[in-house]
């Protein structure tokens, strides 16, 4: 039986997949699903696991008010489609962009009390983007339309910090249209607040990328530019912590790409930054910002060409259940030989793998998504059969990962109280135990279950088992 203990078991087997070469063999690719103009224009937005195994993502539509929407759909891995929920003609509702190097489209997440909560880059009554919850039931909410004082174009995916509120950001507005961007907090209750507003004329701007989740709850994300303090360097990371305050930790030495940054168990902070002819060799840079350190320090140079394109992976990275790093690729050539690569990286090794994955799409959207059974999934908002996009799988014969435990709250209550655990790969529960002893519970998503402390409950770890193995927090939670 696999455990994994708060990410641990990533840094169990990294050198351990170095050792035995982790490059042997190219992914298999598999095409799950083929986009057409029946499916309500291109795909544009990432792709998230339910708690059944299934997917879910979003197509986009131009403002064109000819009928043409967004539209939610469900996705399971042997292709079935269907269209869950169909955004109001026009863009009222949400018109999420084509993406590019430097915007990004719509994003969907699940949060703790089920329902989905997702930002559209454009669209809403303002033209500037908009939030919106969709309960289990069916019932759209729009939660906030962006109108520039208060922030335009949302980036990335919203996530949920142990405070039970969800914090995403915006890439513009606020207190400025070019150089400025916010971050915003939403209650899963109701509820829009701005907690910060970037400014370009005394420091960072242009947070353009979501949030990650780090050791003991903190979420980690990234702005652009920075002017002075405390905001030096051309970039850097803040920190949101258990109370919604917000600081600066770091600076990076070029600027930080267009997703989360990735978050490794010993706390480490990785970003792959854009090509700087200060910075490395002059081509694109992986990064790290360790803990307790004011400025980041490059790892590793990344590969600028494949077969003579230009290549660039600023669309998304994150890290496998196997230690390594996986990284989206798109080439910057004009008419390029090879339009889509996925770039696969070993720290231990300090080793570079391009994969060619010509013919299986283009223009890759956010990072790929590991699923519960081990393989990566991509969405593709261009090329395919159709030219329209597609989703696919690379199977780099990982096994099925055993569910993580990132942080769970409140960490200290009496009996009776609601704990939200938050994680990962929570697919098909079979059992949650605290301190030992099984919990009723509810798998509220693929990242969340709730149970409630048993009357006869004790101060302990808490585990969460799959049939892919068990995962520990790392933390006791103590009962009062």
């Amino acid at each position: 039986m696999k455990i994994n203990r708060f990410w641990s078991a990533l840094g169990a087997t990294f050198s351990a997949a170095s050792a035995i070469g982790a490059f042997a063999q190219a992914p298999t690719v598999t095409v799950i699903h083929e986009f057409n103009s029946s499916n309500q224009s291109q795909p544009a937005s990432n792709l998230i696991e339910m708690p059944d195994g299934s997917f879910l993502g979003m197509t986009g539509a131009p403002i064109d008010g000819a009928g043409n929407a967004a539209s939610i759909y469900q996705l399971k891995s042997n292709g079935e489609f269907a269209t869950l929920f169909q955004f109001s003609p026009g863009g009222s509702q949400c018109a999420s962009g084509a993406p590019n190097l430097t915007s990004t489209p719509g994003a969907l997440t699940q949060a703790s009390d089920g329902n989905l909560y997702g930002v559209c880059y454009a669209g809403g009554q303002y033209g500037q983007g908009s939030v919106f919850r969709l309960t289990t039931s069916g019932q759209f909410t729009d939660l906030h339309d962006f109108q520039g004082t208060d922030g335009s174009q949302p980036a990335g995916a919203l996530v949920e910090g142990t405070d039970g509120n969800l914090y995403g950001v915006t890439l513009y507005g606020g207190l400025s249209s070019d150089y400025g961007g916010t971050i915003f907090r939403v209650g899963l209750s109701g509820g829009f607040a701005t907690v910060y507003e970037f400014n370009g004329n005394t420091g960072g701007t242009n947070p353009n990328a979501g949030m990650a989740r780090g050791p003991g709850g903190n979420l980690y994300g990234m702005y652009k530019l920075g002017l002075g303090n405390p905001f030096p360097g051309p970039g850097g990371d803040y920190r949101i912590d258990h109370e919604g305050n917000i600081t600066f930790p770091a600076s990076f030495q070029s600027y930080p790409s267009a997703f989360a940054p990735v978050i490794t168990s010993n706390g480490n902070i990785y970003a792959l930054n854009q090509p700087s002819n200060f910075v490395g060799n002059g081509n694109e840079t992986l990064e790290v910002i360790q803990p307790g350190s004011s400025e980041a320090g490059v790892v590793l140079n990344l590969p600028a060409r494949f077969h003579g394109d230009v290549v660039n992976y600023e669309v998304g990275m994150i890290q496998g259940s196997d230690g390594l790093f996986y990284a989206n690729g798109t080439s910057a050539t004009a008419d390029p030989k090879h339009p889509y690569v996925e770039l696969q990286i070993d720290l231990a090794a300090s080793q570079t793998n391009i994969f060619d994955l010509d013919g299986h799409g283009k223009i890759p959207l956010l990072s790929p998504l590991e699923g519960s059974d081990g393989k990566f999934y991509v969405v593709n908002g261009g090329g395919g059969t159709n030219g329209s996009g597609n989703v696919i799988a690379l199977d780099y014969g990982l096994a099925p990962p055993a569910p993580g435990i990132t942080a769970f709250y409140p960490t200290t209550a009496p009996a009776g109280t609601l704990v939200t655990i938050l994680g990962a790969w929570f697919v098909n529960v079979k059992s949650v135990a605290l301190n030992g002893r099984s919990v009723p519970f509810t798998a509220v998503s693929s990242g969340a279950i709730a149970f409630r402390i048993p009357a006869t409950a004790t101060t302990g770890p808490v585990t969460v088992t799959t049939a892919n193995g068990v995962g520990g927090s790392a933390d006791a939670l103590t009962v009062r």
